[in-house]
């Protein structure tokens, strides 16, 4: 940097600068597409499910599982979120694992009859992939 661009901007005598290609920027956003989605009208209700499941299952797995129960449902929003993983100090052989299933649907409010399903559906699979139990 220049010693005037220094002096009359009293800067300190080691400055680092860099310049920054917004053009560039704009041009891989434009590219990437926008995923606007607008907010649902209808309220979300959420429920929470326990698995009991093997020590040695870990949450990673039992959550990517949910996940790919969920991602059938592509006319609802769903998110899961964790809540706890619970293992007794009496028992080494299991652990409960506890997540809250969010959902949300832009064209009509959820009822039970909605949303019970999938969550059996989730319950099934736990129970074959993990041998888990509801709880």
């Amino acid at each position: 940097m220049k010693q005037s661009v220094i002096k009359n901007f009293k800067l300190p005598a080691y400055v680092a600068a860099a310049s920054l290609d917004t053009a560039g920027l704009e041009a891989v956003y434009v590219k990437r597409g926008s995923h606007y989605q607008p907010l649902s009208r209808y309220p979300s209700t959420s429920r929470d499910i326990s698995l009991k499941v093997p020590a040695q299952v870990n949450y990673a797995s039992v959550h990517d599982r949910v996940k790919n129960v969920i991602d059938s449902h592509q006319e609802l929003h769903i998110v899961i979120t964790p809540i706890s993983i619970y293992q007794p100090e009496d028992d080494n052989s299991t652990k409960t694992v506890t997540l809250n299933v969010k959902f949300t649907s832009a064209e009509r409010t959820l009822e039970d009859k909605d949303i019970a399903p999938i969550i059996e559906e989730i319950a099934a699979m736990a129970a074959e992939e993990f041998d888990a139990a509801q709880v």
